[in-house]
């Protein structure tokens, strides 16, 4: 029997506690029919679990436990998901967060109540540790298209575009998907309600790695390859975002190895030179926004942008000759 979404939820070293608690946030949901929600747990290289003992504890869930012996990270774990699913929408929850309240489902069964979509954004809210050890929540933009959290995608529409989890991308591999997704969608509902919350785990592999702007770099160089190829009209955004993004993002994680970092950034500014004029002169304004709204850019500033600029031509410069 098809469902109207199948919840995604790869985990690798979470504890029983920690796939009850994420469990719970589900199973405990008000206002939306169960029998359309499907949830399957794909054990990534984690330590095989009795999931049907498991799954007695939420009398709501219609859940299969799945996992296999090597860890592939959880953009393969992802994809397994998919490909046993039968939801018209695939929906995927880190094991280690959960949904922020008991109608974070009902948001998005309410929103395709008037037609399908082939995405839909709500908002979510990271929790942040101080240096203290005290903790602030901080709700993030609606339209971020970085990563999985509060979102649906719409089964017909992935299917459509050929997309896929890659297999070489163990770090950001979200923000490939996603990034994709959305770029090439033409029908994207935003919600306003939070529905997620994305918890602080002194181990959760986005932020111990977030050092490596190598990978970060060749994560958006294939997702602008596959813009420009398919939805040439995004380009120009798109390249603006990363620019802004990775002026902040190298301020605040410093490149764990330098050298290969800028290897890569000069790979991708060379790729698309093309388009650096218009882009150039976007960068600032996109540099405000990430400033106003994302919490990792908190107290930064944009006063070494000229430089910035004046290092991305003298990359050109050398390609040019």
């Amino acid at each position: 029997m098809s469902k109207l979404v199948s919840i995604i939820i790869p985990y690798h070293n979470e504890t029983l506690n920690q796939l009850r608690r994420v469990l719970s946030s589900i199973n405990n949901q008000t206002g939306i029919d169960f029998t359309q929600v499907e949830v399957i747990l794909i054990g990534d290289g984690a330590e095989a679990i009795d999931g049907d003992a498991l799954f007695e504890e939420f009398e709501n869930l219609d859940a299969r436990y799945y996992g296999y012996e090597d860890s592939l990270g959880a953009g393969v774990a992802r994809q397994v998901g998919m490909d046993i699913s039968s939801g018209d929408y695939y929906m995927f929850v880190d094991a280690d967060d959960e949904l922020q309240n008991t109608q974070a489902l009902w948001s998005f069964f309410n929103a395709v109540k008037a037609g399908d979509h082939q995405v839909i954004i709500a908002r979510y809210v990271e929790e942040i540790r101080d240096a203290d050890g005290t903790y602030q929540y901080v709700t993030h933009p609606e339209h971020n298209w970085q990563t999985v959290a509060a979102k649906w995608f719409n089964r017909k529409y992935i299917a459509s575009l050929s997309l896929t989890w890659r297999e070489d991308l163990q770090f950001n591999e979200d923000t490939y998907f996603v990034g994709l997704a959305c770029a090439m969608a033409t029908d994207i509902s935003y919600l306003d309600q939070v529905v997620y919350i994305w918890l602080w785990h002194e181990d959760a592999i986005k932020r111990a790695l977030a050092g490596q702007l190598d990978q970060w770099v060749e994560v958006n160089r294939y997702l602008l390859e596959k813009i420009r190829d398919q939805r040439p009209e995004q380009l120009v955004p798109r390249a603006v975002a990363y620019f802004a993004d990775i002026y902040l993002r190298a301020q605040r994680f410093p490149a764990a190895d330098q050298d290969t970092f800028q290897r890569e950034h000069a790979r991708l500014v060379r790729e698309f030179a093309s388009i650096w004029p218009n882009v150039s002169a976007l960068v600032g304004n996109q540099i405000d926004h990430l400033l106003a709204t994302e919490p990792a850019y908190k107290g930064l500033t944009k006063a070494s942008l000229m430089a910035f600029l004046v290092d991305q031509i003298k990359l050109l410069q050398v390609a040019a000759k």
